[in-house]
C-alpha cells in the first residue's frame, strides 16, 4: 500500500460562486431580482470567501482544493478577485489547487448590474483561465493536452488528479460574435483525457504514491435517481469514468455542482469508490471539509461550517432564512418539470385516471393549476426538507410526512374514487418515489436493493485511498 511520510491536512471547498463587487456598477432591481431568487449568498459571496481565507489560514493545512464553481458566471473580474483571496492562502505557506466548474468558462450568464438593467461582463477562455490560476494548478504540473486536466504532487507522496469534466467548449457568447448565448451546465470526460488520467495515476501508483482526484461534476450518484432527475449532475459517461478510475487504482474523488455535502459510494466487482462532494460554501451551512490522510493512506473527514463573516455576523441564521424563502421557487421548478412530463402524455394520463375515479379526475389544467396544488400538499414541508437535504446528515422524519403529501395528492386528484383504488395508487406512486425521498433525506444509496448502505455525509466512517 502506498504511504506518506506524515499525515496530510487537506481543506476542501467548492461553488464558492465569487462575485466581484465591482460588478455591481449601481444597485436597483436587476441585482436585487436576481439575489432574491437565489439560495445563494450571492451578494455576500467576496465578504464569505475573506472570512474563509482567514479560516483556513488559522487551521493552516499544507495543501487547500477547490472544486469548481469558483465564480458567480466566470467574470473576469471575479477569477481575478478569487485569485487575490488565494494569493493570502500562498503566503501563508498553503498549497492551493483549483479545478473549473460549469460557471467558470465562457459563461453567457457573465453580467454587469447597473439600475435595472444588466449587460455583458467580460468572461475568460480556457487559456486564460489557466494563466489566472496558474499558481493554482496550472503551472509545473502534468498537463493533459485536449482538457483542463492536470496531474499535481503538491505534497510528497501525494498526487492529485485535477479532472475538467466541463463543456465550456460548446458556449456561445453574443458578447465575443456568435449569433446567440448558448450555456452548458452538464459535464462529460473525454475518452482521451480518460485515458490520460489512467495513464498518470498507473505512474503514481508504480512509484509508491497515494492518489486522490478532484473534479466539479459527480461521477457517483449522491441519491438514487440523480442521473434521471438532475442529468446534468452527473458526467455523461459516469459508468466509463467511474470503472476507469477504479481500475487505475483511484478510489476517492472530491466534487461539488450540487451545493450539498454528501458522500456517496460505488461498490463494483469488489472494488469501490468514494465521492465525497462538498456544498456551496456560500450557501446554508456554509461547509467545507478538512480532510485528514494517514502515513497509510486512511483518510478521516470533518466538515466544518462558517458561523460569520465581517459582513453578516449571524450568518447561519440568514443563510437559514435564505433556505426558507428559496422552497417555494423549488416547488415551482419541480412543478415545470412535471408539467412539461405532463403536457406529453396528459391526455391519456386524464382518461386512464378519469376510470379508476369512477369518471372523475381532478387534475391541473395547466402549469399554474399544478404549482398550485404542489404548494397545496407539499408546501408546509418543503422548507424543512430543504433545509435538512443542504445540512447534509438529514432528517427521516419528513420521510413520513412526505408518504403523508403523497396520500394526500392523490384523494386530491381522485376525490371520488374507491378507498382500494387509492390505496393501490399510494402504495404504487409511493413505490416509484420513496427510493429517492429516502436517499435524499436518510443518507442512503440503492435503497431497498441488497447493496443499500448508509453513509454519514458530514463525518463518514474512515476509508482508505
Amino acid at each position: 500500500m502506498a504511504k506518506t511520510a506524515s499525515e496530510i491536512r487537506i481543506v476542501v471547498a467548492s461553488d464558492t460562486h465569487l462575485m466581484a463587487p465591482e460588478l455591481v456598477i449601481s444597485g436597483g432591481a436587476a441585482i436585487d431580482n436576481y439575489v432574491a431568487r437565489d439560495m445563494r449568498m450571492i451578494a455576500l459571496s467576496d465578504d464569505i470567501m475573506g472570512a474563509w481565507v482567514q479560516d483556513v489560514i488559522a487551521r493552516h493545512p499544507q495543501l487547500v482544493l477547490l472544486t469548481g464553481d469558483l465564480t458567480k458566471d466566470g467574470e473576469r473580474a471575479s477569477h481575478q478577485r478569487m485569485a487575490g483571496h488565494l494569493s493570502h492562502l500562498e503566503q501563508a505557506g498553503i498549497k492551493v489547487l483549483v479545478i473549473p466548474g460549469n460557471h467558470d468558462i465562457s459563461n453567457p450568464n457573465a453580467v454587469l448590474f447597473d439600475g435595472a438593467s444588466i449587460r455583458p461582463a467580460p468572461t475568460v477562455t480556457r487559456d486564460e483561465f489557466a494563466s489566472i490560476y496558474a499558481d493554482y494548478g496550472y503551472r509545473g504540473t502534468l498537463r493533459d493536452t485536449a482538457s483542463l486536466s492536470y496531474v499535481a504532487e503538491p505534497v510528497d507522496g501525494l498526487v492529485v488528479i485535477g479532472i475538467d469534466s466541463n463543456l465550456d467548449r460548446d458556449n456561445r457568447l453574443t458578447a465575443r460574435g456568435d449569433s446567440a448565448d448558448v450555456y452548458h451546465n452538464g459535464g462529460r470526460v473525454a475518452a482521451s483525457t480518460l485515458q490520460w488520467i489512467a495513464d498518470r495515476a498507473g505512474e503514481a501508483h508504480a512509484q509508491g504514491k497515494q492518489v486522490m482526484a478532484m473534479m466539479h461534476h459527480h461521477a457517483v450518484e449522491h441519491f438514487d435517481g440523480e442521473q434521471s432527475l438532475l442529468p446534468r449532475y452527473v458526467v455523461e459517461n459516469a459508468n466509463v469514468l467511474r470503472s476507469s478510475l477504479m481500475a487505475s487504482g483511484v478510489h476517492n474523488i472530491f466534487t461539488g455542482h450540487l451545493h450539498v455535502s454528501d458522500v456517496a459510494r460505488h461498490i463494483a466487482d469488489g472494488d469501490s469508490i468514494t465521492e465525497v462532494a462538498t456544498g456551496s460554501l456560500i450557501t446554508y451551512p456554509f461547509a467545507y471539509r478538512e480532510i485528514n490522510v494517514a502515513p497509510t493512506g486512511q483518510v478521516t473527514i470533518t466538515t466544518h461550517q462558517l458561523s460569520a463573516s465581517t459582513l453578516a455576523p449571524d450568518l447561519q441564521a440568514l443563510g437559514r432564512e435564505k433556505i426558507n424563502r428559496a422552497a417555494p421557487h423549488v416547488i415551482d421548478m419541480v412543478a415545470n418539470r412535471l408539467w412539461k412530463k405532463l403536457g406529453q402524455n396528459g391526455a391519456k394520463i386524464a382518461s386512464q385516471l378519469s376510470l379508476m375515479g369512477q369518471g372523475n379526475a381532478s387534475l391541473p389544467a395547466d402549469e399554474a393549476s399544478l404549482r398550485k396544488m404542489l404548494h397545496q400538499h407539499f408546501g408546509d414541508i418543503a422548507s424543512g426538507a430543504l433545509l435538512a437535504f443542504c445540512n447534509g446528515n438529514e432528517n427521516g422524519d419528513i420521510v413520513a410526512q412526505s408518504q403523508q403529501r403523497v396520500n394526500d395528492l392523490i384523494a386530491h386528484v381522485l376525490p371520488n374514487a374507491d378507498d382500494n383504488v387509492r390505496n393501490f395508487l399510494c402504495s404504487a406512486l409511493w413505490e416509484r418515489v420513496e427510493p429517492m425521498v429516502r436517499s435524499l433525506l436518510e443518507d442512503k444509496n440503492q435503497v431497498g436493493t441488497p447493496a443499500e448502505r448508509t453513509v454519514d455525509d458530514l463525518t463518514p466512517t474512515p476509508f482508505t485511498l
